[in-house]
């Protein structure tokens, strides 16, 4: 879209949730400028009239850059006209996401309010990582890997706790994706 910055968190993730809920998915989205927490109020697709207060909160990051081999040992595997001049063919970048889902008592755009009826509250670890590759000048290449890890919460059922402390460490579900990244246009610098 004209205007948005396409690598900020707010338009990524409402993106995300409504490729995957719905066009309308999104009722409203709350970001403050903390580059760690966003809180999205949900309208799935196929949920009626239910609504989801979302709070997402990252408590980890890790970046690290790669050199290619050939480069190490003096060869030139990146060629000026396609490559990195800082000499990284690829990085990879882990985050780890708190997220509480909960029912959405504010209802149709209101103020997002937690509590209300349908669904108890949901907490989860989302660990991403992503290995990023620079094909060419216009063209970055993206492997990403999405593990979600259900966490006990003092509103659970005893049965639901039961199950999650059998689950132990292990992934309640996992994803991976394949993104590419495109140019469209170059910003001059005037």
């Amino acid at each position: 879209e004209e205007g948005k910055v396409i690598a900020d968190r707010p338009f990524n993730v409402a993106s995300i949730c409504r490729a995957s809920m719905g066009p309308n998915a999104v009722v409203q989205d709350e970001w403050g400028g903390d580059p760690n927490h966003l809180t999205f109020v949900l309208a799935p697709s196929g949920a009626g009239d239910q609504q989801f207060l979302v709070d997402m909160t990252s408590v980890a990051r890790h970046a690290e850059g790669y050199i290619p081999a050939d480069r190490i040992q003096g060869r030139d595997a990146i060629s000026s006209d396609s490559g990195s001049k800082s000499g990284v063919a690829s990085f990879s970048a882990v985050e780890v996401v708190r997220q509480i889902v909960q029912p959405n008592a504010g209802g149709s755009g209101g103020a997002p309010r937690g509590g209300g009826g349908g669904s108890p509250t949901s907490v989860k670890t989302v660990d991403t990582t992503t290995i990023y590759t620079r094909v060419d000048d216009e063209t970055i290449e993206a492997l990403q890997r999405t593990a979600t890890f259900a966490v006990a919460s003092p509103s659970q059922d005893p049965y639901k706790a039961a199950l999650l402390e059998k689950l132990g460490n292990r992934a309640v579900d996992v994803r991976e994706y394949r993104v590419v990244y495109r140019l469209r246009r170059r910003l001059r610098n005037e």
